[in-house]
């Protein structure tokens, strides 16, 4: 009996001495992959993968979420942000700009209308103008239009108006519609409401909003947006000063004559004809200034 055990535990030491003997002659630094190991061992003894890796599982879940979480409040914080929209005219030019509400702005030259795009209509529909704009406001009761220059504001619900903002003096001329004409500078300042035909202007440091009596000057006051000219026994001096606001460019008198008067109606005449027309009715010598 005890030889018969002796002869299991040496066979069973040959067989170890074997085996190492075999390790030894075929191992290879870096070929075993113990994760590549594990997961074929899991899979041949039906071991659910999940549990071996369910840590990371949920470490990527959690920085996932946190991306999320971040890229939400981001979007969110944007949202709240003005989005600034900038319109300029050029030197000479005039330029349309057509807002969301399709309301249409013509813009003299040398004049800019900014507004935020992302809230335009939210709680009221608000301008900046710099310079000369004219303005036909699409007509809506729950959305008030608001016009803000440097120092005074135009609030409408519709209606059709001219501002002229220069250094320290807002001009408001309006064609159609009631338009109420405030000081921002001074909100104490009684504010005046217009209506078509009527005109009013505030200068920094006035006690009060003017409401101007309408001139034969201002008979082409629209002219520079709809391209119209109206003259009636209109000095020569005032026919330039007219066609120059028309047409956004300077224009002299390289002749003698000065006492000259005009009468005629000119709508959307490109100026060069404009100009020889003039010419040849008073005998002047009219032209486009060199620059």
């Amino acid at each position: 009996m005890k030889d018969k055990m002796d002869n299991e535990r040496l066979n069973k030491e040959k067989e170890r001495e074997e085996a190492i003997r075999f390790v030894a002659r075929h191992y290879e630094p870096g070929a075993l992959d113990a994760d590549a190991a594990w997961r074929r061992f899991a899979s041949g003894h039906a071991i659910p993968r999940e549990r071996s890796f369910a840590r990371s599982r949920w470490m990527a879940v959690a920085a996932v979420l946190l991306a999320l979480v971040a890229f939400g409040a981001t979007y969110w914080w944007r949202q709240g942000q003005p989005d600034w929209v900038l319109v300029a005219s050029g030197d000479v030019t005039t330029k349309v700009v057509l807002l969301p509400d399709s309301t249409r702005v013509t813009l003299a030259a040398h004049s800019s209308l900014r507004y935020d795009a992302r809230h335009f209509g939210e709680k009221g529909r608000d301008v900046e103008l710099r310079g000369k704009g004219f303005f036909r406001v699409t007509r809506d009761e729950s959305s008030p239009f608001t016009a803000h220059t440097a120092h005074a504001a135009v609030r409408v619900l519709g209606t059709s108006f001219q501002i002229d903002c220069r250094d320290d003096e807002t001009r408001l001329d309006v064609r159609s519609g009631r338009v109420r004409f405030s000081v921002s500078d001074d909100p104490a300042l009684e504010p005046l409401v217009l209506t078509a035909g009527m005109s009013a202007a505030y200068r920094v440091g006035d006690t009060s909003i003017r409401r101007l009596a309408e001139t034969t000057d201002d008979v082409n006051r629209f002219s520079w947006e709809n391209r119209v000219l109206r003259f009636r026994e209109t000095p020569l001096e005032q026919v330039i000063r007219d066609v120059e606001d028309c047409y956004q460019t300077k224009i002299v008198n390289r002749g003698t004559t000065s006492d000259a008067r005009l009468t005629s109606v000119y709508e959307a005449v490109p100026l060069p004809d404009l100009l020889a027309i003039i010419n040849e009715t008073l005998g002047v010598d009219l032209a486009v200034a060199d620059n």
